[in-house]
């Protein structure tokens, strides 16, 4: 008999969840941090020049919602998301992990104070950051339902 100790193709017990694993959602919100740098840095080198500040800092913000609703449309059959639940926590994972990272990354790595990283999701101060976070967290249930 063969003894696996790690598997990613799973037991018995995954076969209800027609292949859905943790580490791709993972993998995929790996992904969508790297179009979040990639976004952010487009919108320095490019929409900054063409635009003021806060106009280039809201069109690299819904940028970068469509480059994630895109991207999780995109990898959604990868996904293997076979329920409305799993779709619903794998978008507040990606919630969660997102947050964890700005705010650690933000404070500990770049030195900001912690209330300057709660400015940046002030709406009244034009800030429309949050619509991010709504985004990741509704759009692996967009492209469940979508491709059902």
């Amino acid at each position: 008999a063969r003894v696996t100790l790690l598997s990613f193709e799973g037991g018995p017990a995954m076969k209800h969840h027609s292949g859905y694993r943790t580490w791709r959602a993972l993998a995929a919100w790996c992904a969508l941090l790297l179009l979040a740098f990639i976004n952010g840095a487009a919108r320095e080198a490019w929409l900054e020049h063409h635009f003021d500040e806060e106009t280039a800092h809201v069109l690299g913000t819904l940028l970068l919602c469509v480059w994630i609703l895109a991207a999780v449309w995109w990898l959604a059959p990868w996904l293997r998301i076979a329920t409305e639940r799993q779709a619903l926590r794998t978008g507040l994972a990606w919630v969660a992990l997102t947050l964890a990272a700005e705010s650690l990354v933000g404070h500990y790595l770049l030195g900001q104070p912690w209330s300057a990283l709660l400015d940046g999701a002030d709406l009244k101060d034009g800030h429309i950051w949050p619509l991010v976070l709504i985004v990741t967290a509704v759009s692996p249930w967009l492209a469940w339902r979508g491709r059902r």
